[in-house]
């Protein structure tokens, strides 16, 4: 029965788990450790009639942390720009600058750094350079910049000022222009990134419409095209994108007319021809194109399954629901009339069960079976000779084992209680009664006095005398125990249920068939539709990742909706489906009758009005009503003043009561409730209910165009490329 709800337990914990864990790594970085962000980028271009430019690239680094320098590589050439554009001569990059830009009242303020010679840079401890500085040296085929500054939890915006003597290319009929604005080889994404390639300022406007620009990188990327000038004064061809992920380049590409430029036969000379080029750029489109459709698919097939997945949640619980509607309905118990004595003799866990239709049991089930236990004669109540205690004295009670033991029949459930009593709590608590001295010993205290006048006696004799040797346990030990071993104790009780609610079923007073229903399985297929989304949702997260959103939006934005509708409604109606299905136990037609009876006699029990009216008359009716009074919660008040007629019972009952309920001193003579006061039924019921308050403690212890042609024209990025000189990466620390 319980196996939807670890179930549904385990998968909350799951999913609360791994939202912890992917929350933790989030924030981890930003919480806890120094990081930076490089928020904004800005990338002006201003090209020359000679194919050469000046660039001024600005970013803004947010650092979080203390931080004293940056980094950045530019790559003067690399094998797939030989190969894309047939150009071998490297660019030539001279005149940096770099200034820390400063805004005052809307004004931009330079405080430009000094550039350190080789010998002044301490390049193995670049935290260690003077501030205000900034080194640049040759590496092979990149040029590496640092700058040096100190910044704590703050923002800072460079700006880096350099010219490439060589940019533009010949290639045979046109002036090409293959450059990566941002490298794939910084340490942190960029956030939006806005570059102008201004054209020469000679620039004619019917030149524009020969003028053709791709870019290459973010999907989510524009290039646009000027049809007219721009407050500067020049046209411009213009590349943006929102981001550049970690890992991904922006690189843009321009064809130019040769005349608009001077100089020509001094510019760098390539192997292509805007044929050519317009061939490698259609190619990389059909490439993106393909891409882009394969995301697609993947989008869509993600909310297909994502709405199959709430299609077949709402049938599974529909499903359930109506089997449970058949199944668990039963017509309400009716008290009935002229129910003065317990109907049968079937223990309290199982009368319980009966009443409440769930296998749970409370403590007083515990309690009452220990009583039924001394009904049996299969133990007895004894009481301390003195009262005990420092301040408020009372008697002290003990359970002790009758000669009757193992010869009286248990049901399962008494027989698991008494072991429980007799074996595993007496392993601890058990006292001996040793007659020498009169008095009741620890086991340890036993062997030692036995083994002193024994001298000559081994282990059998030993255990032999114990055996024959009086043995108690104290209630208030029983109690110490269930405390002390919470975890035992409450698998105890665990098991106890499981047994009492298995001779339930044996004796025939619930349905099998509905209880077969209780505790399958079916209900958990509820379980798949928000399982497979959370691991849906996990992989639409890694997916995103690496896919620009803006292609799939709308696929996504749809798809998150069921995604999280299949987990938050889908988990819920598993979890209420899975209590409902666990509490649909159901009574046969024989346990109705049964229940009713029970029922009709709590009632009697409590109604102490009517019960004082009906005398009880024999100790087997009196021990009777103690069980099932405990079991039903009667107080001890009431059950102290039950109407007994002492003087009425047999020898053999007072023999009984004296032997067997803690009596010492019993005097027929007195009235029943002098008697009963005499007896102090409150202080032995109110041991036993320490035990059950004991257990009480422990049982509550988730297409559009590509590239731009002519004026006034725009489009968007490919994913190929990666032949444009520049691109390097950076970093900062």
């Amino acid at each position: 029965m319980k196996k939807q709800q670890r179930f549904s337990q385990l998968f909350l914990v799951i999913v609360f788990f791994l939202s912890f864990l992917i929350l933790n790594l989030i924030s981890s970085r930003a919480v806890f450790a120094r990081s930076y962000t490089i928020d904004q980028s800005a990338i002006d271009f201003f090209l020359q009639e000679d194919g050469s430019a000046k660039v001024i690239e600005r970013r803004a680094f947010n650092f979080q942390g203390d931080y004293r320098f940056v980094y950045q590589k530019i790559n003067l050439q690399n094998s797939q720009s030989v190969t894309d554009t047939g150009r071998s001569e490297p660019y030539l990059l001279n005149n940096f600058e770099l200034c820390e830009v400063k805004q005052i009242s809307g004004v931009d303020s330079y405080d430009c750094y000094r550039v350190l010679e080789s010998n002044e840079v301490n390049l193995s401890e670049a935290r260690n350079n003077p501030d205000n500085t900034f080194y640049i040296e040759q590496r092979g085929s990149e040029y590496y910049l640092q700058w040096h500054y100190q910044a704590n939890d703050e923002t800072k915006l460079f700006e880096l000022r350099y010219q490439i003597d060589n940019l533009l290319s010949k290639q045979d009929n046109v002036a090409e222009l293959y450059w990566q604005f941002v490298g794939d080889s910084w340490e942190v994404p960029h956030g939006p990134v806005k570059i102008n390639v201004w054209l020469p300022k000679n620039f004619l406007t019917s030149q524009l419409n020969a003028v053709q620009a791709w870019g290459h990188g973010p999907l989510s990327g524009r290039v646009s095209i000027d049809s007219l000038a721009s407050d500067n004064g020049l046209y411009g061809v213009h590349f943006e994108a929102e981001q550049v992920k970690l890992g991904q380049f922006l690189e843009g590409r321009i064809i130019l007319p040769l005349s608009s430029l001077s100089a020509v036969e001094q510019l760098p000379v390539g192997k292509l021809s805007q044929q050519k080029i317009l061939a490698q750029e259609q190619k990389f489109i059909e490439q993106t194109i393909k891409e882009v459709r394969k995301v697609e698919r993947i989008a869509q097939l993600i909310f297909l399954v994502s709405v199959g997945l709430s299609i077949l949640g709402i049938f599974y619980f529909v499903q359930n629901l109506i089997q449970y509607l058949k199944v668990a309905k039963e017509e309400r118990l009716q008290v009935l009339p002229g129910i003065w004595e317990p109907p049968s003799d079937l223990e309290p866990a199982l009368v319980q069960q009966l009443m409440t239709k769930t296998k749970k049991l409370t403590p007083a089930v515990f309690t009452a079976t220990v009583l039924s236990l001394v009904h049996k004669k299969v133990c007895r109540i004894v009481r301390s000779e003195k009262k005990e205690g420092l301040i408020a004295k009372d008697y002290s009670y003990f359970l002790e084992l009758s000669n009757q033991a193992g010869q009286v029949p248990l049901s399962p459930v008494e027989q698991e209680v008494f072991n429980f009593l007799f074996i595993t709590v007496s392993n601890y608590y058990a006292k001996y009664y040793h007659r020498a001295s009169g008095e009741w010993v620890t086991e340890q205290q036993f062997n030692q006095l036995w083994r002193q006048a024994n001298p000559q006696g081994d282990r059998e004799a030993l255990a032999l005398a114990k055996a024959k040797t009086r043995k108690n346990l104290n209630l208030k030990d029983i109690a110490r125990y269930t405390k002390s071993y919470a975890s035992s104790s409450y698998l105890f009780f665990e098991k106890l249920e499981t047994i009492a609610f298995k001779d339930n079923l044996a004796k025939g007073y619930f349905d099998r068939d509905v209880h077969q229903f209780a505790t399958s399985l079916s209900s958990l297929k509820l379980f798949i539709s928000p399982m497979i989304s959370f691991i849906l949702a996990m992989v639409l997260i890694s997916f995103l990742v690496n896919t620009d959103l803006s292609i799939i939006e709308a696929w996504i934005s749809v798809t998150w909706i069921f995604l999280t509708g299949n987990l938050i409604l889908g988990f819920n109606a598993g979890i209420v489906m899975s209590i409902l299905q666990a509490s649909s136990e159901k009574r046969s037609e024989k346990g109705h009758i049964e229940a009713e009876q029970w029922l009709s006699f709590k009632k009697h029990l409590k109604d102490y009005k009517k019960t004082k009216n009906y005398a009880i008359d024999s100790i087997i009716l009196w021990e009777k009503y103690l069980v099932y009074g405990t079991l039903f919660g009667v107080s001890m008040k009431a059950l102290s003043q039950l109407p007994v007629q002492f003087k009425d019972w047999s020898e053999a009952d007072q023999r009984t009561l004296v032997n067997y309920w803690g009596m010492s001193n019993f005097n027929l003579s007195q009235s029943a409730v002098a008697d009963m006061k005499s007896f102090d039924l409150g202080s032995v019921t109110h041991s036993l209910s320490s035990l059950g308050s004991a257990f009480k403690t422990i049982s509550s212890s988730a297409s559009h165009s590509y590239g731009a042609s002519g004026s006034s024209s725009s489009g968007g990025f490919s994913s190929g490329g990666g032949g444009g000189g520049g691109g390097g990466g950076g970093g900062a620390g």
